[in-house]
């Protein structure tokens, strides 16, 4: 199963997210998660966060940005081969 991980990961265009991942090999999420962390401590894999979208205007006096906006969906992380 490791290396079917790996496969996929290779096989995409893109980095892939563990919801994506879990999808295509058809397992739980948490088992996925799982392996994604086996081959990051391996370092054969690298993990990252997608950029957050930029704050365009101020909503208000206590607008904190777009680090702490609750209206703002956060991008989970995201999965690639180390090169």
């Amino acid at each position: 199963m490791l290396h079917q991980l790996l496969h996929e990961i290779e096989q995409a265009t893109s980095p892939i997210t563990i919801q994506e991942l879990s999808h295509r090999l058809n397992l739980e999420p948490g088992v996925v998660a799982e392996l994604v962390a086996f081959w990051v401590r391996k370092g054969r894999l690298a993990a990252g966060t997608a950029a957050a979208p930029t704050h365009a205007h101020h909503c208000g006096g206590d607008c904190q940005g777009p680090a702490a906006c609750h209206f703002i969906a956060r991008i989970p992380d995201q999965y690639a081969l180390r090169k």
